[in-house]
């Protein structure tokens, strides 16, 4: 099993594109690999986090920027409802409802198949200056049956790294980098940046002071 693919908007940066992913991959209730916790159960309504995603493609000298939002935007005892906002895409953003009892899974939350192997250990995490106790999660898929394919480094594999902490509002995830494969050589960096309630950071800075003026645009 190996991850599908990633990218912005109608641009594949790595893999397939989103039609050509099954559709119980994009689905939180999805079985298997359940996360180390779950980032909902303490949720207020309100609650965000925004991160800096950056990509590179070695077949492109400029890295890409974008600030991505998740905002718990309603909430009841047994579910919240998660809205994940991109400074690429226009509009509100795509809202989906999540298990506030039971931990989301890699398949769901990352979109990475249930046949990846994941290592779990205690970790610390500094980001902006702030030391956070993780849960690192070291993920890898099985080998890729057919050496040519693309979607997979040359030796069937792609790596990716995962820091949680549920001292993070939102979705408890500090930062996500992964390092894809084929001959693009892709890289995606997920860092936090700041949380926070309504229109005050707990921690960093507010979605808006995090968005530059050429996102909005």
């Amino acid at each position: 099993m190996r991850l599908a693919g990633f990218g912005s908007m109608e641009k594949v940066e790595w893999g397939v594109a989103a039609p050509a992913v099954a559709p119980d991959l994009v689905e939180l209730a999805s079985a298997k690999t359940p996360m180390p916790f779950s980032p909902f159960a303490s949720s207020s309504g309100g609650d965000w986090a925004t991160y800096k995603v950056v990509s590179t493609d070695a077949r492109s000298d400029t890295p890409r920027e974008s600030t991505v939002t998740f905002r718990i935007k309603k909430i009841t005892v047994t579910s919240v409802w998660l809205q994940q906002h991109d400074s690429e895409r226009q509009g509100e953003g795509r809202v989906r409802e999540c298990s506030r009892k039971e931990a989301p899974t890699l398949q769901g939350l990352l979109l990475v198949e249930p046949g990846v192997h994941a290592e779990v250990s205690d970790d610390k995490r500094t980001v902006g200056g702030r030391e956070f106790a993780c849960k690192r999660l070291s993920i890898q898929p099985e080998r890729a049956e057919d050496p040519h394919d693309e979607t997979t480094n040359r030796d069937g594999s792609y790596v990716m790294t995962l820091w949680l902490c549920p001292e993070v509002k939102g979705l408890g995830i500090v930062e996500w980098e992964m390092i894809g494969g084929g001959e693009s050589g892709s890289t995606r960096n997920m860092k936090l940046v700041g949380f926070g309630n309504g229109e005050k950071a707990e921690w960093g800075k507010t979605p808006e002071e995090n968005t530059s003026p050429d996102e909005r645009k």
